[in-house]
């Protein structure tokens, strides 16, 4: 980490924390303001894409999504700017690791992570995400948010055990997804539905499926889908070409993989599900439709694990074994 004297506004940038497709983020503490001596993260579009303005366009529309997500279950915004040609976002400061680095580091010890702290972890996600797909603007219109970038890298845990999920870049409409898409950036491969990949419509089901990967994920310690290949592995995710958990990993409860099995189905409802469909379950030969939304897999995550021993807590502890200090 490299010390940088570099100002934005009213912060200070530190250092560099991490650097992907479309932005960086910097660690930054705020030397003038309201926020004076308060320590935030601080995104702002790559060097080399602030000429384009389909990338511009994107990192504004992200701006102003980040402004209106209120919950706790998102990293918050506490303000956007500009300097010159520079739009940047002051985020809150996530002080832990990100669900990648946490599936890592229990592979490089040989753990599995518990099943219940799966669940809960994506359970947390699920609701937040209920809540993004819901949003209103200030005029009561819905405005059809669909993150389409559910991954990983994107879900956070504090060292407090509290799970965040962030990075909401190509979220804004479809029109800004599609062109991001063709540019490489919108979503990871490996987490994308079939119906980004196909470039059909996007709904709130196309979350639950990147979501379902990502629980997948955790309690496999691999990725739901994979491929010698990009296109093999696009392939295989148009055509549902994905094992049940059970068979990587026997010690999984079947409700649980039930629920992922549902997650990661193809085909989604043509309609808004019945009540009938909102409780049903996984039975041999049946063909699977995906969750329509995100609340109703959050509604199956909630019975499929044990609240007991799950917590924030309970998570903070799991950050400890596998992040000695």
């Amino acid at each position: 980490m490299t010390a940088m004297a570099e100002r934005l506004g009213d912060y200070r940038l530190e250092y560099l924390v991490g650097r992907g497709g479309m932005a960086e983020v910097h660690r930054a503490v705020g030397v003038a303001g309201p926020n004076k001596g308060r320590v935030v993260a601080i995104k702002r579009l790559l060097p080399q894409l602030a000429a384009d303005p389909i990338f511009v366009d994107a990192f504004a529309s992200e701006a102003d999504v980040s402004r209106a997500l209120r919950h706790p279950g998102i990293i918050g915004a506490i303000e956007t700017g500009i300097q010159g040609d520079t739009t940047f976002i002051v985020m809150e400061l996530i002080d832990g690791h990100d669900l990648a680095q946490v599936i890592q580091a229990a592979a490089e010890k040989g753990a599995t992570l518990p099943p219940t702290l799966c669940c809960y972890v994506a359970h947390v996600v699920a609701l937040a995400l209920d809540y993004a797909h819901r949003l209103r603007s200030k005029s009561g219109e819905p405005m059809g948010l669909v993150h389409c970038d559910v991954s990983p890298a994107n879900i956070f845990i504090g060292n407090n055990g509290q799970v965040r999920l962030g990075d909401f870049g190509v979220a804004h409409s479809r029109l800004v997804t599609t062109a991001l898409t063709e540019k490489g950036i919108a979503g990871k491969a490996a987490y994308l539905s079939p119906e980004q990949i196909r470039e059909e419509r996007l709904s709130p089901a196309t979350d639950v499926f990147a979501l379902g990967a990502v629980l997948f994920e955790m309690l496999c310690g691999r990725r739901a889908f994979v491929g010698k290949n990009t296109q093999e592995l696009l392939k295989k995710i148009c055509a549902g070409e994905v094992p049940r958990v059970r068979s990587v990993r026997d010690s999984v409860p079947e409700k649980i993989d039930a629920v992922v099995a549902r997650s990661l189905a193809v085909d989604r409802p043509g309609k808004e599900p019945t009540l009938t469909d909102r409780v049903r379950r996984v039975f041999p030969g049946q063909r699977l439709v995906r969750y329509a939304t995100a609340a109703h897999f959050a509604i199956d995550l909630e019975l499929a694990y044990d609240h007991e021993s799950a917590s924030d807590a309970a998570l903070s502890g799991l950050l400890r074994g596998l992040f000695p200090s």
